[in-house]
């Protein structure tokens, strides 16, 4: 239960700063991204280097993984991740979070795509409608504001964000399925945090 909660407090805490820091770093979006890829690399390569000079956790062949599959994984996360945080700040806070959850039902679509035979039970389903269900009624709000007043700037920047943010979140599902497919052809042991300090 402490874990759980702390996973939880945790995530809200990420999803809080997030928002804030894209708020007041709106002129400077490019820089945060930057800064983000320095902090996630500074982390992960932390980590890295400890296992690779302290244990034999990160073998000579998990460092054979195909650098074309790292490159296109990291080129996939590059442009989701410049795609949430330039749209960010015209997300109001609680659709930020409503919204960031599209990555679920794209994961389940790209899954069902990549690996047909693949199978998902019925509270998975209907975990997926009642997401999709949300984001629908979440993305109605800006939608209808924009419709009603085309001319109205605050509506349609809120709109077109509200969108862009949701097909973030969706390529944030295709990079997920991406790399599982990836991993899978590439059937041997990987180190996540190898993995994550060359993407």
């Amino acid at each position: 239960i402490v874990f759980v909660l702390t996973m939880m407090a945790a995530t809200a805490c990420e999803r809080v700063t997030f928002k804030m820091t894209a708020d007041l770093m709106i002129g400077y979006k490019f820089a945060l991204v930057e800064i983000i890829f320095a902090f996630s690399c500074c982390a992960f390569g932390l980590v890295t280097l400890q296992q690779l000079l302290f244990t034999n956790e990160i073998s000579a062949q998990m460092r054979e993984f195909p650098h074309k599959k790292i490159f296109n994984m990291a080129i996939i996360d590059t442009i989701q991740l410049l795609m949430l945080t330039f749209s960010a700040s015209g997300v109001s806070p609680t659709m930020t979070v409503i919204l960031l959850h599209a990555t679920t039902p794209s994961i389940l679509l790209f899954s069902r795509m990549v690996f047909p035979d693949r199978q998902y039970g019925e509270e998975h389903k209907r975990g997926v409608k009642i997401i999709t269900i949300a984001i629908l009624i979440a993305l109605s709000r800006p939608l209808i504001f924009f419709i009603s007043d085309v001319s109205n700037h605050a509506a349609s920047l809120q709109s077109m964000s509200s969108m862009i943010y949701v097909l973030a979140a969706c390529a944030q599902g295709y990079s997920t399925i991406y790399k599982e497919k990836c991993i899978i052809e590439w059937s041997l042991p990987i180190n996540v945090y190898y993995l994550s300090t060359c993407l």
